[in-house]
């Protein structure tokens, strides 16, 4: 059971979405993916030896970690899912689309037999689609949503395979921290329920030694707002998982600021009808020199890092 307590650079490789190469000229250009695995370094980053510039001095909490934290930005088309394996915690973030299968293969492919904490951030079903699907596949520890309610059968079905499994629930709210194993979430949204499903979208900062990724499921424009100014939020992190698939309704201006990602990665299917990741949103992320990923064009994404550094490795390359 996770005990919930009230709380309140980089060796970066890899082919990001740029058309130069990584010399930080914006360009909204999304090339098309190819079937090779990326491993050339980010200019921006490295020096020409292929490492990092000015990598930061550890701190203590890096020095006690053993091993390496993996997180996998799954490729689940026109949804979301991301699993964090540290040598002591596995996390799931989301579960991908209602009308796919595929989450469970992909846990399977990368050996996980249990799952301490799965997350569903909000209700929709390209974000809750298959959790009732990893419960019946896999040991879980507890299941964490928003607490707002929907409609659907998907809603419905993951609610019964709560209830079917036993599995501990929770409805974590802002301020709540906790660690699972060694990675220290802090829970930044929300304080109340809204009722609207974007809105109540769950945001958790989750810090493995120094490193720091931020998940923020569908959450807009106006809760970005309220974070930015929030004195509790701590928004500076390293990785940025793009709210809501990149669109343009997410990662305002101010937000990206308070941020000030290295990496940032969206999901979203290929030629998908809503044009995920929308321009605008493309175009911010790389004038504000992020190295910008995508599922559409990469396949999965990964990070890894010790608690220090971090590198990030795609499944297909880019083209230009």
């Amino acid at each position: 059971m996770v005990m919930w307590s009230a709380a309140c650079g980089s060796d970066d490789t890899g082919m990001p979405l740029r058309a130069d190469g990584g010399s930080g000229t914006a360009s909204t250009e999304r090339p098309a993916p190819s079937s090779t695995t990326t491993s050339a370094a980010v200019e921006d980053d490295q020096g020409p030896d292929g490492v990092a510039d000015d990598p930061p001095a550890p701190g203590d909490d890096a020095a006690l970690l053993e091993g390496e934290l993996t997180v996998y930005f799954l490729d689940v088309g026109q949804g979301d899912a991301t699993l964090l394996r540290a040598p002591d915690a596995t996390v799931l973030i989301d579960a991908g689309r209602h009308d796919r299968s595929d989450v469970v293969d992909h846990l399977e492919d990368l050996g996980v037999t249990h799952i301490d904490v799965v997350v569903g951030t909000h209700p929709h079903a390209d974000h809750i689609g298959q959790v009732a699907d990893v419960l019946s596949t896999f040991e879980v520890n507890e299941v964490w949503m928003s607490g707002t309610p929907h409609t659907t059968q998907t809603f419905e079905r993951t609610l019964d395979a709560i209830e079917d499994t036993g599995v501990a629930y929770e409805e974590p709210r802002a301020g709540d921290r906790t660690d699972v194993g060694s990675l220290s979430v802090t829970v930044l949204h929300p304080t109340v329920l809204t009722g609207n499903l974007h809105a109540d979208s769950l945001v958790l900062r989750i810090d493995y030694g120094d490193v720091s990724f931020l998940f923020t499921g569908d959450a807009e424009g106006p809760t970005e707002a309220d974070l930015v100014v929030s004195s509790a939020a701590d928004l500076d992190v390293d990785v940025y998982q793009v709210g809501h698939h990149g669109s343009a309704t997410s990662t305002t201006s101010a937000f990206l600021r308070a941020m000030s990602p290295s990496v940032a990665v969206y999901s979203a299917g290929a030629g998908n009808s809503y044009g995920h990741p929308h321009d605008v949103v493309v175009e911010r992320l790389l004038d504000a020199d992020v190295a910008l990923y995508g599922t559409d064009v990469h396949g999965t994404v990964t990070v890894r890092t010790d608690g220090v550094t971090w590198s990030v490795t795609t499944e297909r390359d880019r083209t230009d």
